[in-house]
């Protein structure tokens, strides 16, 4: 996964860190919903 600074650079102070943190919160959904899947 990248590191939230190169967000920062890409898209700027005030948008890469909200960007960074919606999808980080995607993939641990995706993480989890894989997790259950696979416990059923």
């Amino acid at each position: 996964m990248r590191r939230i600074d190169s967000y920062i650079k890409k898209y700027g102070p005030d948008a890469g860190p909200i960007i960074y943190r919606t999808l980080q919160s995607q993939a641990a959904q995706a993480r989890w919903k894989a997790y259950y899947r696979d416990q059923l």
